[in-house]
């Protein structure tokens, strides 16, 4: 059995932005857990023991990590919320699954 691996823009400045992408991302993984799902989110799973433990935020300290858990994933999917396409963790995480024949799944916010 495996998983989906979700990937979204995480990091910004603006720790208002942090906290709207989380929401979206709690909803999602929560959806997706609720249809019976299963679903890997880094940003999820790794959030809170960031703020709680003063870790970094950006990409560059999570893309061994993440690139770990991307390589048994079945499916990458990417929440398209503002900043997506700019996102260089997302990025790296599309390049990542096409290296690995990993499919690919654009979801935007509002289909759930």
């Amino acid at each position: 059995m495996s998983y989906t691996y979700l990937a979204a823009p995480y990091y910004h400045p603006d720790p208002a932005v942090v906290e709207k992408r989380m929401e979206y991302l709690y909803r999602y993984v929560a959806f997706r857990l609720k249809m019976g799902g299963i679903i890997f989110c880094p940003v999820v799973h790794c959030h809170e023991l960031a703020v709680r433990h003063n870790l970094p935020t950006e990409f560059s300290f999570w893309r061994n990590y993440n690139a770990a858990m991307l390589a048994t994933a079945a499916k990458l999917q990417v929440l398209q919320l503002d900043g997506w396409d700019k996102s260089a963790g997302v990025g790296t995480e599309i390049l990542l699954a096409q290296d690995l024949s990993i499919p690919l799944e654009l979801v935007k916010p509002l289909e759930f």
